[in-house]
């Protein structure tokens, strides 16, 4: 796997689980959070994509019950982190698409993503 192949399997990884999402809870710059049902006692998962320190991280967290936006609010959950020496990352919402872009070591790299559903 090439340098390269890094920044796109970030992108898709990050795709992949938000067309997962049944609610989109907060689209801010560097954060994105979503709520996702799935099977199992603790299967109400709030997840969340952040760049701090020139880090990608993903958030997890699992609930018995499924809680509202205002209630999680920016709750951190466990932290994988996703990849290093990111430059930048946005996260922008316009109508019904998703645009997010990534840059490191002096390349920008976005994706773009319909957001269906129940998501505002």
């Amino acid at each position: 796997m090439t340098r390269t192949n890094d920044e796109y399997f970030a992108l898709q990884s990050m795709i992949d689980e938000i067309h997962g999402a049944d609610e989109i809870y907060f689209i801010e710059d560097k954060y994105l959070q979503f709520y996702v049902r799935e099977k199992g006692q603790n299967g109400h998962k709030v997840v969340s994509y952040t760049l701090q320190d020139d880090t990608l991280s993903r958030y997890g967290d699992y609930y018995r019950l499924k809680y509202c936006r205002e209630k999680i609010r920016k709750r951190p959950g466990v932290r994988n982190i996703i990849l290093d020496e990111v430059q930048d990352l946005h996260f922008r919402q316009q109508g019904d698409l998703l645009n997010i872009s990534l840059k490191r070591d002096g390349i920008e790299y976005s994706r773009s993503l319909s957001l269906r559903g129940g998501y505002e």
